[in-house]
């Protein structure tokens, strides 16, 4: 048996057509010239668009800074530190934290606390305040001796100022049921 196909037939029928690989480069050059369209268009037009835009806003912000004296500046710088650390200082301050829930529950409605000192080192705090009368007074201290937080009330102070009763009271707070 004899072979009697020809080698250029072979290859005649496997060739690719002639107008294949130009439609593979005129579809690149389209994509090409397309991007280099937007690239454009971005650079020029978009990018002047935005330093514009940037500039503006930088003169607006410039405006606004003159309007705000140095003296308002200042106070405002002053006021923010301010209240920067007194956010930290509350933060730290745990031991009185627990203290203000427990005197808030034990408070009789027609008392009035005018300064309240805690001294950790003692476990004391020392009151002073008004009461609506002498009987609230001693609804007071009858609450301060039967909270289990308190172990002892000392009444240092009473006088009745005008229609209220001033007072001043010591407390020592009980080490253990405070968790100080």
């Amino acid at each position: 048996m004899a072979y009697t196909r020809d080698t250029n037939e072979q290859f005649m029928q496997d060739r690719v057509s002639v107008s294949w690989p130009w439609r593979l480069l005129l579809t690149t050059g389209v994509l090409l010239g397309f991007v280099l369209v937007v690239y454009a268009g971005l650079t020029l037009g978009y990018e002047t668009y935005l330093n514009s835009s940037i500039s503006s806003l930088n003169s607006k912000l410039d405006s606004l800074s003159l309007q705000v004296s140095p003296a308002d500046r200042q106070g405002f710088t002053s006021f923010y530190s301010q209240l920067t650390n007194l956010q930290k200082l509350l933060g730290s301050h745990v031991v009185s934290s627990q203290v203000f829930p427990l005197f808030e529950g034990m408070t009789d409605p027609n008392v009035v606390y005018n300064s309240f000192n805690l001294s950790v080192p003692d476990n004391a705090v020392s009151i002073s305040g008004t009461a609506q009368d002498y009987a609230t007074l001693a609804n007071q201290l009858y609450l301060y001796k039967q909270s289990p937080q308190v172990s002892s009330v000392i009444l240092e102070s009473s006088s009745l100022s005008g229609k209220v009763v001033a007072f001043t009271i010591k407390l020592t707070l009980n080490h253990a049921g405070l968790n100080l």
